[in-house]
């Protein structure tokens, strides 16, 4: 994710200094601001994306513990193979 932040950083800011020379500034302006947008929707999308897996992995987990005399017990590997 951060190879593509900084790519379309890099690409926006060398549209930025295009757009200065040749005098296009207006028409750029709208695309610069929406850089911000896209980068932390990119950002939110990739953390519900962990979130949901983290969650996943602890249900899973959940599954294969009990308890006995107190005692928390976890199926391992080689448990379930036998």
């Amino acid at each position: 994710m951060i190879d593509w932040t900084w790519k379309m950083w890099h690409i926006y800011t060398m549209e930025y200094y295009a757009a200065i020379k040749n005098n296009e500034f207006v028409s750029f302006v709208g695309t610069w601001m929406n850089l911000e947008t896209i980068i932390l929707s990119k950002l939110t999308q990739e953390q519900k994306i962990k979130q949901h897996g983290l969650t996943h992995r602890w249900m899973l987990d959940n599954e294969n513990t009990w308890t006995q005399g107190g005692e928390h017990h976890t199926l391992g590997f080689c448990q379930i193979l036998r």
